[in-house]
Protein backbone atom coordinates (compact mmCIF):
# COMPACT_ATOMS: atom_id res chain seq x y z
CA UNK A 1 0.00 0.00 0.00
CA UNK A 2 2.96 1.95 -0.02
CA UNK A 3 2.74 2.71 -3.49
CA UNK A 4 -0.80 4.51 -3.54
CA UNK A 5 -0.78 8.52 -4.07
CA UNK A 6 -3.37 10.79 -4.48
CA UNK A 7 -2.73 12.82 -7.62
CA UNK A 8 -5.27 15.80 -7.79
CA UNK A 9 -8.66 15.96 -5.52
CA UNK A 10 -11.31 18.13 -5.97
CA UNK A 11 -13.15 19.35 -3.41
CA UNK A 12 -16.97 20.94 -4.45
CA UNK A 13 -19.37 22.75 -2.37
CA UNK A 14 -17.07 21.23 0.43
CA UNK A 15 -18.68 20.77 4.47
CA UNK A 16 -14.84 21.60 5.67
CA UNK A 17 -13.53 24.33 7.72
CA UNK A 18 -11.80 26.49 5.35
CA UNK A 19 -9.52 28.00 8.49
CA UNK A 20 -7.64 24.92 9.75
CA UNK A 21 -4.06 25.81 8.71
CA UNK A 22 -2.84 22.78 10.23
CA UNK A 23 -5.27 20.28 8.68
CA UNK A 24 -4.64 21.80 5.42
CA UNK A 25 -1.25 21.60 5.29
CA UNK A 26 -1.54 17.97 5.33
CA UNK A 27 -4.23 17.77 3.35
CA UNK A 28 -1.87 19.29 0.78
CA UNK A 29 1.00 17.24 1.70
CA UNK A 30 -1.19 14.44 0.68
CA UNK A 31 -1.70 15.14 -2.59
CA UNK A 32 0.85 14.87 -5.21
CA UNK A 33 -0.98 16.99 -7.95
CA UNK A 34 -3.27 19.62 -7.16
CA UNK A 35 -6.31 20.31 -4.78
CA UNK A 36 -9.06 21.47 -6.08
CA UNK A 37 -11.18 23.98 -3.81
CA UNK A 38 -14.42 24.80 -6.13
CA UNK A 39 -16.54 27.01 -4.09
CA UNK A 40 -19.40 29.51 -4.10
CA UNK A 41 -19.74 32.28 -1.95
CA UNK A 42 -23.45 32.53 -1.96
CA UNK A 43 -24.15 29.30 -1.38
CA UNK A 44 -26.94 30.10 1.35
CA UNK A 45 -27.55 26.02 2.42
CA UNK A 46 -23.75 25.75 2.81
CA UNK A 47 -22.97 28.42 4.58
CA UNK A 48 -26.13 28.53 6.84
CA UNK A 49 -25.89 24.72 7.99
CA UNK A 50 -22.11 24.69 8.18
CA UNK A 51 -21.86 27.89 10.49
CA UNK A 52 -24.79 26.32 12.51
CA UNK A 53 -23.21 23.25 12.82
CA UNK A 54 -19.44 24.61 13.26
CA UNK A 55 -20.15 27.54 16.04
CA UNK A 56 -19.69 30.38 13.26
CA UNK A 57 -17.04 28.73 11.06
CA UNK A 58 -16.83 29.31 7.58
CA UNK A 59 -16.76 26.26 5.04
CA UNK A 60 -13.97 25.79 2.31
CA UNK A 61 -16.95 25.59 -0.01
CA UNK A 62 -18.19 29.09 0.20
CA UNK A 63 -14.88 30.94 0.14
CA UNK A 64 -10.93 30.29 -0.78
CA UNK A 65 -8.97 28.41 1.31
CA UNK A 66 -6.43 30.29 3.16
CA UNK A 67 -3.16 27.97 2.68
CA UNK A 68 -0.18 28.92 0.93
CA UNK A 69 0.40 25.40 0.17
CA UNK A 70 1.72 24.71 -3.32
CA UNK A 71 -0.56 22.22 -4.36
CA UNK A 72 -3.76 24.44 -3.58
CA UNK A 73 -6.32 25.95 -6.59
CA UNK A 74 -9.27 27.84 -5.42
CA UNK A 75 -12.14 28.29 -8.26
CA UNK A 76 -14.75 30.65 -7.97
CA UNK A 77 -18.00 29.00 -9.29
CA UNK A 78 -20.18 31.49 -7.80
CA UNK A 79 -20.68 32.78 -11.54
CA UNK A 80 -21.82 29.84 -12.66
CA UNK A 81 -24.30 28.65 -9.98
CA UNK A 82 -26.79 31.01 -7.63
CA UNK A 83 -27.59 31.36 -4.07
CA UNK A 84 -29.10 27.79 -4.18
CA UNK A 85 -26.33 26.43 -5.47
CA UNK A 86 -25.33 23.78 -2.95
CA UNK A 87 -27.85 21.68 -5.03
CA UNK A 88 -26.73 22.36 -8.43
CA UNK A 89 -23.38 21.00 -8.00
CA UNK A 90 -24.34 17.48 -9.32
CA UNK A 91 -25.96 18.76 -12.28
CA UNK A 92 -23.80 20.83 -13.53
CA UNK A 93 -20.07 20.30 -12.01
CA UNK A 94 -19.18 18.43 -15.10
CA UNK A 95 -19.39 21.48 -17.65
CA UNK A 96 -17.90 24.16 -15.49
CA UNK A 97 -14.88 21.93 -14.16
CA UNK A 98 -14.42 21.59 -18.08
CA UNK A 99 -14.83 24.92 -18.89
CA UNK A 100 -12.90 26.16 -16.15
CA UNK A 101 -9.82 23.61 -15.33
CA UNK A 102 -8.08 25.01 -18.40
CA UNK A 103 -7.70 28.34 -16.25
CA UNK A 104 -7.09 27.18 -12.74
CA UNK A 105 -4.36 24.73 -13.56
CA UNK A 106 -0.72 25.99 -12.64
CA UNK A 107 1.61 26.76 -15.78
CA UNK A 108 4.84 24.75 -15.25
Amino acid sequence: QENLAIHDCYLVGGAVRCDAKKEWKRAGDAVQGTLFNVYNARDAVLAKLFRFAELNRRACGCRQITSEHRSFCNIDATEFLDTTGHFQYPRCINEFLRDQLALALPTI
